[in-house]
């Protein structure tokens, strides 16, 4: 008899568990690596953001700092120019005379007391008879024109108005029953480019003084406002205040 020597089995590590081990020892540090690489794109993007951010926040400053100074500018510019308009802007102002008792034309006048040439000036009044007290339109005596392309500082125009005042008319306003309004606007642009276009309102009223025997009928001119205030004065003391 022979003996036979058995031949011991080997155990081949199958090709899929190969791969495993070597995955298993490499794993590890492909793991620290990526990482590694993933904190230094993190820090590499917040570098250049704050970078961005930082350069975006020069521009946005530079840019507020620029409009801010150029508001400060224009500003002081304006400022100046208000400054030099207040002091030589033409001035003009619309106002009217008034009439002597039982007298039928009233005077109308613009005068310009700025220092720079006032253009294209329109000035209009309407006159009425009104109610002494209420200010009420009565009934239109007339109106009156003024324009003209230039008027020069300390120069004035002057207009004359007929009024059909009858000898009843005179009867109420010398009995402080009416009042004669003189009511309007006036419009002109200045010699700095700015329109000026203001409302005007006076007013006449009279009285009685009977014992001036030269002026038995006398009479004021204030503003429109005043007028009631000043009519009531005269009807309670029966003197002019």
């Amino acid at each position: 008899m022979t003996s036979e020597n058995p031949i011991p089995e080997s155990n081949p590590t199958p090709h899929g568990e190969q791969e495993k081990d070597w995955w298993d020892r490499w794993k590890p540090l492909v793991e620290i690596v990526g990482i590694a690489l993933l904190a230094v794109y993190t820090a590499y993007t917040l570098k250049m953001y704050r970078a961005n951010k930082q350069s975006a926040d020069a521009a946005r400053d530079a840019a507020v700092a620029a409009k801010q100074s150029a508001d400060t500018q224009e500003d002081s510019f304006q400022l100046e120019r208000r400054r030099a308009e207040d002091q030589e802007e033409a001035i003009c102002r619309l106002g009217t005379d008034g009439m002597a008792a039982l007298d039928h034309v009233g005077h109308v006048r613009v005068v310009n007391s700025g220092k720079s040439k006032a253009r294209n000036l329109d000035a209009h009044v309407d006159t009425f008879l009104a109610d002494a007290i209420t200010l009420k339109k009565l009934r239109d005596l007339g109106s009156v024109d003024i324009s003209t392309s230039e008027l020069g500082n300390n120069q004035s125009l002057d207009r004359g108005i007929n009024l059909p005042l009858t000898a009843h008319d005179w009867q109420n306003l010398a009995d402080t029953n009416q009042v004669i309004i003189d009511s309007g606007h006036i419009r002109y642009e200045n010699g700095f480019g700015r329109v000026v276009d203001e409302p005007f309102c006076d007013g006449w009223w009279y009285f009685r003084t009977p014992e001036d025997k030269l002026n038995p009928i006398q009479g004021r001119g204030t503003e429109c406002g005043q007028i009631p205030q000043n009519v009531a004065g005269v009807r309670k003391q029966k003197v002019p205040r």
